[in-house]
């Protein structure tokens, strides 16, 4: 009895070693090489754009760079009964393969090395919900178009938030803290 519990012991001892170490065959260790040289040039590509894109904002010398950091989890769809699920799909995969942190990151490192101020302003900055104008405050969810109550005001919400970023290193943005960097 005993020698019965000891070869089983010793057989799922084995065969958790086996589990753990992947054998690969000769063809489909080529086939993985092939796949990750594909991804690294892929990434490569989309880090020489990023480069690209980056220096030509250098180049034109701006007098300080403002950037919103954002949620990318918040970019996402979730359940959405709008959109199919393909298209939803699609639109999570290209967000999440768009390496914005790297964008981020690299123009943050390129505005430092040539003496431009960098600006990030935080997640909580309403930038969209602020009148560019008069500073009044509202939702407006999925609309493309900002309509100000107060001073009448009506122009494109992507628009609008430029305005507010490119506004918030005056005083009355920075009374509410909105700048990480």
């Amino acid at each position: 009895m005993n020698n019965l519990k000891g070869k089983r012991e010793n057989s799922t001892l084995v065969d958790d070693t086996k589990r753990s170490e992947i054998k690969y065959t000769k063809n489909e260790e080529k086939i993985l090489k092939k796949l990750n040289k594909a991804y690294k040039r892929t990434i490569n590509k989309k880090l020489a754009i990023i480069h690209d894109y980056a220096c030509s904002i250098i180049q034109e010398k701006p007098k300080s760079i403002i950037m919103e950091d954002l949620e990318v989890k918040d970019m996402l769809y979730s359940k959405s009964k709008d959109i199919s699920f393909r298209q939803r799909k699609a639109h999570n995969r290209i967000i999440s393969e768009s390496l914005l942190y790297e964008i981020r990151k690299i123009i943050q490192q390129k505005a430092i090395n040539n003496n431009i101020p960098f600006i990030l302003a935080d997640r909580e900055f309403p930038s969209s919900q602020l009148c560019s104008c008069c500073g009044y405050r509202q939702k407006i969810g999925i609309k493309s178009i900002y309509n100000c109550p107060a001073c009448g005001l009506s122009i494109d919400r992507d628009e609008n938030a430029a305005y507010n970023l490119a506004n918030i290193s005056r005083k009355e943005f920075n009374q509410y803290n909105y700048i990480i960097a």
